[in-house]
């Protein structure tokens, strides 16, 4: 039999020299059946992520009768979770007659570092079904922070990593992107300081990744950089941005995504064109999402021409990508590009949804006259569109009573098919505090006490109704 020392060599090399792949071959049948061999080769086959030696072992594992050893089953779940071939794993896994907290736990850390999380918290649920009671590690604290997470209960995620926290369990890189994933809403920020973190959620992140984290990839990068830009710390997804270019040489298309929002949401044109510049080097400019958020990273900076140009060189355009391009004209003001866009993609048979709708009503509330307010209301509510909301006849609402047409606003508000919201009676009565119509405003401020009281107590403003007295009420504040 050949020593460890030869077979650690052949193992090693098998992948780049097929004459190591013979030689094993014809070791493995006659030095190979005993558990303690396959687990030295298996061992060797982790450490070097060797899939193709590991599929030839796993052969032989099954053929000489050991499949059913939890031991050589760990080991092998272990380097399919690790080649992100859980399929594999999955079926290593229920071959065996007795499963351990051990192969339990490989199973579930493939899942969650796939992010699975369904099937990691299906996973442990049913390793409690089994009888088996897993220590408190990193891995049954990850399962259930990856699977609460992944099913939407962020709240119950960042209990549970309290708690891992309480127990002394120190986190790992992929605990730590499921902490981040739960904290992606701005209601988990009070929450913070309890978990031993700063409050703003830019420092947050940095002190879970650039402090706990030992090493980042393209997904990590990812994970980190839209954490900052969904709880709106723009500016510190930009400085992630950077330094992950010192590490990657190409983000991926999430990542490219979150930095052009934030790009938008704070004007940093530079920045903005540097990306663009990435995106190009990386091949996605014609990707549909990435040109729409350019167009919008453009428009919002000022830059109407360079989001023009993006439109234009797009090779098909989707409703999100026309309502880029609208919004960005709607910002300008340019009524007659907004007409012309709206021309163009219905000429293409596509119909505006609400979010375009509301940017061209938001354009037309501060610029347009009357009669094209109109005009352009009878087209958009014609044929019933589905996509028109009780903010859109607000809009509309606040149009008509801006220019003092306030008979033909509460007409409105009254023969509206969607009932009525506390906006749409409050930009109302603002107008009639504007115009002096108190009779109106009193009927207003009537029907805005029944919508919400809140809104109500808003509404006795001197600034909102010059004349509050005329409408029997008392200011409150």
């Amino acid at each position: 039999m050949e020593s460890p020392c030869a077979l650690d060599g052949l193992i090693i090399n098998l992948s780049a020299d097929e004459e190591c792949q013979a030689a094993l071959m014809s070791i493995i049948p006659a030095g190979l059946k005993k558990k303690r061999e396959v687990h030295r080769a298996l061992q060797l086959c982790n450490q070097s992520k060797d899939l193709v030696t590991g599929r030839q072992l796993y052969a032989v594992i099954v053929k000489h009768g050991l499949d059913s050893s939890s031991l050589l089953a760990d080991y092998l779940i272990r380097l399919f979770g690790s080649c992100a071939l859980v399929q594999e794993a999955s079926y290593v896994f229920q071959a065996l007659p007795q499963r351990t907290v051990y192969t339990w736990h490989a199973l579930i850390s493939a899942y969650t570092k796939l992010g699975d999380g369904h099937s990691a918290l299906k996973l442990y649920h049913g390793m409690l079904l089994d009888g088996i009671h897993p220590d408190k590690d990193v891995v049954s604290w990850c399962a259930l922070i990856s699977g609460y997470a992944e099913y939407g209960h962020s709240h119950l995620a960042i209990d549970m990593f309290k708690s891992m926290q309480g127990e002394g369990v120190k986190p790992d890189n992929v605990t730590f992107l499921w902490v981040l994933k739960a904290c992606g809403s701005l209601e988990f920020l009070p929450d913070m300081p309890s978990m031993g973190m700063a409050c703003k959620p830019s420092k947050y992140l940095s002190f879970c990744s650039m402090k706990k984290m030992t090493s980042h990839d393209v997904v990590s990068w990812g994970v980190i950089i839209t954490g900052c830009v969904e709880n709106g710390s723009c500016l510190a997804a930009l400085k992630f941005y950077e330094k992950m270019a010192k590490e990657v040489t190409f983000p991926d298309k999430v990542t490219f995504l979150a930095c052009l929002r934030a790009c938008a949401y704070t004007c940093t044109i530079v920045e903005g064109r540097w990306t663009h510049r990435m995106i190009v080097m990386s091949g996605l400019e014609s990707d549909i999402a990435i040109c729409s958020s350019l167009v919008d990273m453009y428009s919002r900076c000022g830059c109407i021409v360079e989001a023009c140009d993006v439109f234009e060189k797009c090779p098909f355009r989707d409703i999100a990508m026309w309502g880029s391009m609208i919004a960005g004209y709607a910002r300008h003001g340019s009524r007659s590009h907004v007409e012309k866009c709206l021309r163009g993609l219905q000429h293409e048979g596509l119909e505006p949804n609400g979010e375009l709708i509301t940017s061209v009503l938001s354009m037309r509330n501060h610029t347009s006259p009357l009669d094209i307010c109109r005009a352009y209301c009878e087209h958009l509510f014609k044929g019933g569109n589905s996509d028109v909301s009780v903010e859109h006849y607000s809009c509309i609402i606040n149009i008509l009573g801006r220019v003092g047409q306030l008979d033909e606003a509460a007409g409105l508000v009254h023969t509206m098919p969607i009932s009525p919201n506390a906006i749409s009676w409050t930009g109302l009565l603002t107008s009639c505090g504007t115009f002096g119509d108190h009779g109106l405003g009193y009927r207003c401020f009537d029907q805005t006490k029944n919508v919400d009281m809140e809104a109500c107590s808003f509404t006795h403003s001197p600034r909102l109704v010059p004349n509050a007295s005329l409408l029997g009420e008392t200011p409150t504040y």
